[in-house]
C-alpha cells in the first residue's frame, strides 16, 4: 500500500473546509415558510402547521409550492451540532448529526415533516445510507454501525464493525455495502448477516477517495486529484481497477451514475462533468459546465442533473442533450448536500437546516406559486386585496383568497356553465346559461352578495332568455354604467336596468353586426371589440339612446385602458392607440408579436400578452401555447419585447399586482409569477 500517512492531516483539514465551504452560508431571500423549533422533538412537532386539501361542494383544490415549501431552523437538539448527511426513502428522511444523533423525519406530509424517532450515535457521523429496513451509518474512525429501522419510532443499533483509516462514504447494493475511506480506498463488506458484518476484500485507489456509486457490476469513485476510477467488482473478493479518467479540476467530491453516463462533481475547480463510461474501459469526458462555486454534490435522471454548488446554491440542469447541459435553475439555498427523490429536493443548507422543494416545475422558474383547479381556469374576473375571482372549468365561478400563500382559501359560487362576470364592490354579477330536456338555452343573469365572501349569498336569478333571442349561443363579458348592465355577444350589447339592487329589467338592444367580445367602461364611454368593426367607441351617457362615435377597424378582440392610450391585440402583434380625441382615435405605434394576443393587461411600463394558440415553428401548426409575454411600453415609440415567460399550461388571461402576474392557465388553475427582476 502507498504511504499516504504524511499527507493524511492535510487531507483532513482540507475536507473539513472543503465541507464548511460547500455548506457554510444562507440565503433566505426566497425561503417562503420558516418553522422554528425549540429544543425537544415534541416542541418541533407542536410547532408545524397542517396543509390538508380544501373540500369545497365535493371539489377538491390542492394548493402546492413550485418553489419552498419548508425551513426546518436548528433540527439538531441542543442546537450546536451540525447535519453531517441525509438519505431519503420512501416517506422517511433519515438524517445524521456530526457529533452524536440520528433522526428519522415522517415526510409524507411535505408541509408537517414530523420528527418521530431520534437514536445517539457513537463517534463522529459521516455518511448514511438506508436499503430496506437497515440504515447503514458510518462515523470517521469507528467504522460502520447498522441500525434496523423497521420499527420507524424505535431504531435499534444491532451490530457494528470496526474498518481501517477514516471512513468518508457508503454505498449499499443487495447484500454488500461498500464503504470509502479517505487514505485507504475501498472495502467490500458481506452484510448478508446483519448482525455479523464482514469485510471480504479491500483495494487501494491511487489518491484519497471521497465518494462512490454502484452501478451493476462495476464501481465508481471521485478519486481526488486521479479524477473517476472506474473497478470490476463482479468478484467481490477481488475487486479490480479497470480504467481512470483524470479530470481537469482540482477534485472530484461526487460521482452519480444513470445510464451509460457517470456525473462528477469536480469540487474546486467548480465543474459539473459528464462522461461517457458506456465502454467502461475507455470513459471520456463529453461536456462540462462551469460554476461560479465549488462543485460538492451531484445527481442525475433522465432529463436533469442537480449540483450542490456552495454559497452559489442548487443548481438545475437540463441534460436531455449530454453534450450541451445548460442551467435552467438556480435555488437559492446555499449547500452542498441534498437529496433528490420524485419531484423534491432534500437541501441541507448552512448545516442546520432542512429545506424541502418541490421540482415539478422545473422548466419554469418565474412560476411562485399555483392554485391546481382539476376542472381547470378560464379567467380572472379580478383581484380585490387577497381575493381573486376567476371563471373556473365546468364552467364555474370561483373565489380564492390568498391572504396565506401556505393555505388559500377556496369558495365556489352556487352556478355554473357561467359565461360571464363582473365584480362590483361586494356585488357579482353572473351570466350563466342552463340547456333543457329540448336542447334550449336558458340565460340567466345571476346576482351574488359577497359581503362575507366566506358565505356569498344568491340574490336573485333571473331568465333574460327571452330577452337576448338573437344574442347567439355564448355571452361574451358584461359591464355596468351605474344601475345599467351591459351584455355583450352575438349582434351586439344588450342593456337589463337594475331595479332595487336586485330585480331585473330589460331596457333595449344596440345591434352591431358580428360578435361582440370584450367590453369596459369608463364614465359615458363603452370601448366594445367586434369581429367586423374592430374597436368601438360607443357614447352611453343616454341609456336609451347609444351612438357610436369611432371605429379602429383589424383590431382586438383584446385590449386594455390606461388613461389616454389603449393597448390592443391585433392579428400579428400589439397596437397603441391614442384616445385623446376619443372621436379620433388614432394608432401611433405597432409591434409585430409571436402571434395574436388573447389577454392583455398593462402595468407600471410593461404590457403582458398571454397566448392561447401559437404557430409551431417546426411544423407550421397552430398549437396550444405555453407562453407569457412582456413588452417595455415605457417610451410608446420604442416598443421592446423583454422577455418570454413559460408555463406549465395555456394561459388564457392575465392580471399584474405589485411583483406578481396571476395567470389563469387552461388546464392547470392559477399559477403566480414572481416578476421582480
Amino acid at each position: 500500500m502507498r504511504i499516504k500517512i504524511y499527507f493524511l492531516i492535510f487531507i483532513m483539514i482540507f475536507s473539513i473546509f472543503s465541507i464548511i465551504s460547500c455548506e457554510n452560508v444562507k440565503d433566505e431571500s426566497r425561503i417562503v415558510t420558516k418553522i422554528e423549533s425549540e429544543n425537544s422533538i415534541e416542541e418541533m412537532q407542536k410547532s408545524k402547521k397542517d396543509l390538508n386539501p380544501v373540500t369545497i361542494r365535493n371539489l377538491n383544490y390542492y394548493f402546492h409550492y413550485l418553489k419552498y415549501i419548508l425551513k426546518i431552523e436548528d433540527i439538531s437538539i441542543d442546537g450546536n451540532d451540525n447535519i453531517a448527511d441525509i438519505f431519503i426513502n420512501n416517506n422517511y428522511a433519515y438524517l445524521i448529526i456530526l457529533f452524536d444523533k440520528f433522526f428519522i423525519i415522517d415526510i409524507t406530509d411535505k408541509y408537517n415533516p414530523k420528527i418521530i424517532s431520534s437514536l445517539d450515535t457513537p463517534g463522529h457521523a459521516e455518511s448514511i445510507f438506508v436499503n430496506g429496513n437497515y440504515a447503514y451509518l458510518i462515523t470517521f474512525s469507528d467504522g460502520i454501525f447498522i441500525i434496523d429501522i423497521t420499527d420507524k419510532y424505535n431504531p435499534k443499533i444491532i451490530s457494528s464493525l470496526d474498518t481501517p483509516g477514516h471512513a468518508e462514504s457508503i454505498f449499499v447494493n443487495g447484500n454488500y455495502a461498500y464503504l470509502i475511506t479517505l487514505s485507504d480506498g475501498i472495502f467490500i463488506i458481506d452484510i448478508t448477516d446483519k448482525y455479523n458484518p464482514k469485510i471480504i476484500s479491500s483495494l487501494d485507489t491511487p489518491r484519497y477517495t471521497r465518494s462512490v456509486f454502484i452501478n451493476g457490476n462495476y464501481a465508481y469513485l471521485a478519486d481526488g486529484e486521479n479524477g473517476l476510477q472506474i473497478l470490476d467488482i463482479t468478484d467481490k473478493y477481488n475487486p479490480k481497477i479497470i480504467s481512470g479518467l483524470y479530470t481537469p479540476g482540482a477534485e472530484p467530491m461526487s460521482v452519480f451514475v444513470y445510464g451509460n453516463y457517470a456525473y462528477l462533481a469536480d469540487g474546486g475547480s467548480g465543474l459539473a462533468l459528464i462522461v461517457n463510461v458506456e465502454d467502461k474501459y475507455n470513459p471520456r469526458i463529453v461536456s462540462s459546465l462551469a460554476t461560479p462555486d465549488l462543485a460538492c454534490k451531484i445527481y442525475a435522471d433522465d432529463n436533469y442533473a442537480y449540483l450542490a454548488n456552495g454559497k452559489n446554491g442548487l443548481l438545475v440542469f437540463n441534460i436531455e442533450d449530454k453534450n450541451e447541459p445548460f442551467i435552467i435553475e438556480k435555488i437559492p439555498i446555499a449547500t452542498g448536500n441534498f437529496f433528490i427523490e420524485d419531484n423534491y429536493a432534500y437541501i441541507v443548507d448552512n448545516w442546520e437546516d432542512l429545506n424541502i422543494v418541490d421540482l415539478i416545475n422545473r422548466n419554469y422558474p418565474e412560476v411562485f406559486k399555483s392554485v391546481n383547479i382539476p376542472s381547470g381556469c378560464y379567467e380572472i374576473i379580478d383581484k380585490i386585496e387577497d381575493d381573486i375571482y376567476i371563471i373556473g372549468g365546468i364552467p364555474q365561478f370561483l373565489i380564492i383568497n390568498v391572504e396565506s400563500l401556505n393555505q388559500p382559501k377556496l369558495n365556489k359560487l352556487d352556478v355554473d356553465n357561467v359565461e360571464a362576470a363582473l365584480l362590483d364592490e361586494n356585488v357579482i354579477y353572473v351570466v350563466s346559461h342552463y340547456i333543457d330536456s329540448d336542447n334550449k338555452i336558458n340565460r340567466y343573469i345571476n346576482i351574488f352578495d359577497i359581503t362575507n365572501e366566506d358565505e356569498p349569498v344568491s340574490k336573485s336569478r333571473t331568465n333574460i332568455q327571452n330577452k337576448i333571442n338573437d344574442i347567439g349561443k355564448n355571452n361574451y363579458d358584461i359591464g355596468k354604467k351605474n344601475n345599467h348592465l351591459i351584455l355583450a355577444g352575438n349582434k351586439g350589447l344588450k342593456v337589463f336596468e337594475i331595479v332595487d339592487d336586485y330585480e331585473i329589467s330589460h331596457c333595449n338592444n344596440f345591434d352591431i353586426p358580428g360578435t361582440t367580445y370584450n367590453i369596459e367602461i369608463v364614465d359615458n364611454l363603452a370601448f366594445i371589440s367586434n369581429s367586423e368593426n374592430g374597436l368601438m367607441i360607443i357614447d352611453i351617457s343616454d341609456i336609451d339612446n347609444l351612438k357610436t362615435i369611432s371605429k379602429i377597424p383589424n383590431v382586438g378582440p383584446s385590449f386594455f385602458i390606461d388613461g389616454n392610450y389603449i393597448y390592443a391585440a391585433t392579428n400579428f402583434g400589439l397596437n397603441i392607440i391614442d384616445i385623446s380625441d376619443k372621436n379620433n382615435p388614432i394608432i401611433i405605434n405597432s409591434i409585430d408579436t409571436i402571434g395574436k394576443p388573447y389577454d392583455i393587461y398593462k402595468a407600471n411600463n410593461f404590457v403582458y400578452l398571454s397566448y392561447f394558440y401559437l404557430q409551431n415553428e417546426d411544423t407550421q401548426k397552430t398549437e396550444r401555447s405555453d407562453i407569457i409575454q412582456i413588452i417595455d411600453v415605457s417610451n410608446v415609440k420604442n416598443l421592446e419585447i423583454i422577455k418570454n415567460i413559460k408555463i406549465p399550461g395555456t394561459p388564457t388571461s392575465v392580471l399584474v399586482e405589485g411583483d406578481y402576474v396571476y395567470v389563469s392557465a387552461y388546464e392547470v388553475g392559477l399559477l403566480i409569477l414572481d416578476i421582480k427582476n
